[in-house]
């Protein structure tokens, strides 16, 4: 009986020891249909912060999961385990953003950027390693979702965005009073021509049009995103600013941002059974993703 109290004491101890960390499962109630945990339309907000357009992650599935945080962390310092950056997603119980932080351990151990949100107000507290005070907000209309940066009381950024996150039909970018890119989503099927009549609709100048940078985004039957292209001023299809690739026309499995022709950002995602993201690769540097 002692031996055998002591050989359950070990087991425990020994477990108790290793300190690993159990990964998140979904409820036996949750299954996931298709992996839209996040909107391929901002999948480069998976390591930065949600400065120009609201949180990427479903707020629908982020409350049908119960998850209220998300971590983002990668490692490689002077030594291969020590931490070199950490970026977290705070939730409440609805998916709605709360907090964001992001830490780089090679410039500091304070946090590189903070921000929290409240509602439909934002307040980016730090940036880049600056303390800063810049309002932010999210409205919703009927048709249209607008997010907003206070970068000082006459300089404000913001992004409006017709449809929704998961599914926009037009994306427009301003910074301060410039309209600075307009990007048109298309079905594959559709014309490029397709982006002046939509354009028209909006009531911009020509010297508004003019000087943004002009974008068409195809999708599928599915309305996943496919690629991008760049736009003259005659409204010609030039070079390819992005894709997307997809497994068996459902899974994300890579996205390539080019500019002017020369691949700037790469992603590559790996997924568990249940359809969660649970790591991926951004330009050869392997992050891992946790929730909670």
């Amino acid at each position: 009986m002692t031996r055998r109290f002591a050989l359950i004491f070990l087991v425990f101890f020994l477990s108790c020891g290793r300190n690993e960390k159990v990964p998140f499962e979904l409820s036996d109630k949750v299954h996931l249909s298709d992996y839209n945990m996040i909107s391929p339309f901002l999948i480069e907000q998976l390591n930065e912060p949600p400065l120009k357009y609201p949180s990427a992650w479903n707020d629908s599935l982020l409350k049908l999961t119960g998850i209220h945080a998300i971590k983002i962390s990668a490692k490689g310092m002077k030594n291969p385990d020590d931490p070199s950056e950490s970026i977290l997603f705070r939730y409440d119980e609805n998916g709605r953003l709360t907090g964001f932080e992001q830490m780089r351990f090679d410039l500091s151990k304070e946090p590189f950027t903070t921000l929290s949100f409240s509602g439909k107000t934002g307040r980016l507290t730090r940036y880049f390693g600056e303390n800063v005070q810049q309002e932010l907000k999210c409205i919703t209309l009927q048709n249209r979702l607008i997010f907003t940066r206070n970068r000082s009381p006459k300089f404000i950024d913001s992004t409006i965005m017709y449809g929704s996150v998961q599914k926009p039909s037009l994306i427009i970018e301003k910074s301060g009073k410039f309209l600075s890119r307009i990007n048109v989503i298309l079905e594959e099927s559709e014309p490029v021509r397709k982006f002046g009549s939509v354009v028209a609709s909006l009531n911009l100048t020509p010297s508004e049009i003019g000087n943004a940078e002009k974008i068409v985004t195809y999708v599928d039957d599915n309305y996943r995103p496919i690629r991008s292209y760049l736009l003259t001023e005659e409204l010609i299809q030039t070079a390819m600013t992005a894709e997307w690739i997809y497994e068996n026309h459902k899974k994300p499995v890579a996205y390539k941002k080019y500019v002017n022709g020369s691949l700037v950002k790469e992603y590559t995602f790996n997924y568990s059974e249940d359809k969660l993201l649970r790591s991926f690769i951004f330009n050869r540097i392997s992050y891992q993703v946790e929730y909670r």
